[in-house]
C-alpha cells in the first residue's frame, strides 16, 4: 500500500509540475506590462475612453505564443489552443490596445475566475461608477492575485 501511495503522489506532482510549466498562470510583467488604444475607433463611456476593436490577427497570436513558449520556458502548442485564449491584460473595454504588449496566453483555469470580474467592471465603467484607472487597477491586480478576485467583485 506503501507503494502505491508514494507512486500515487509522484504522478500527481509530475502532473501538476509538468502543467504548471506548460501555461502561464498570470502575464509576464515584462512581456506584457499592458498597453493602452492609441487608434481609438471610438470613445465609450462618460468618461469618454478610448475604444480599440478587436482585431488581433492569427500571425500576432501566434508570435504571443512563440515568445511566451521561447523566453519563459512554456510548452503551448497548437493543439492545446482549446485550452486557452490570447487575452487581453488590460480589456478592450477599459481601453486596452491590440498590441503584443497587451497580449498573453490566458489558460482557461484563469479566464473562468477573472472574466467575470472584467464584466462587472466595464458594466462599472459603463454607468461612471467607476474610472477607468480604477478599473485597471482591479483588474491588473486581479489576474495576478487570482485568489483575491472573488473579493474585488
Amino acid at each position: 500500500m506503501k507503494i502505491f501511495r508514494l507512486v500515487f503522489l509522484v504522478l500527481i506532482f509530475k502532473t501538476t509540475t509538468s502543467w504548471a510549466l506548460k501555461y502561464p498562470t498570470q502575464p509576464d510583467p515584462q512581456l506584457t506590462p499592458g498597453e493602452l488604444c492609441e487608434k481609438a475607433s471610438a470613445l465609450r463611456y462618460p468618461e469618454k475612453i478610448s475604444y480599440c476593436n478587436r482585431s488581433v490577427t492569427a500571425e500576432t497570436k501566434q508570435l504571443v505564443i512563440e515568445t511566451y513558449n521561447t523566453q519563459l520556458g512554456y510548452e503551448i502548442t497548437p493543439a492545446d489552443r482549446l485550452d486557452f485564449k490570447i487575452d487581453h491584460l488590460i480589456p478592450l473595454c477599459m481601453g486596452g490596445s491590440n498590441g503584443t504588449l497587451n497580449l498573453w496566453p490566458q489558460h482557461k483555469s484563469v479566464y473562468e475566475i477573472t472574466d467575470s470580474l472584467e464584466f462587472i467592471l466595464c458594466e462599472k465603467l459603463r454607468l461612471a461608477k467607476i474610472t477607468q484607472k480604477e478599473a485597471i487597477e482591479k483588474i491588473l491586480y486581479a489576474k495576478h492575485h487570482l485568489d483575491e478576485v472573488s473579493s474585488l467583485k
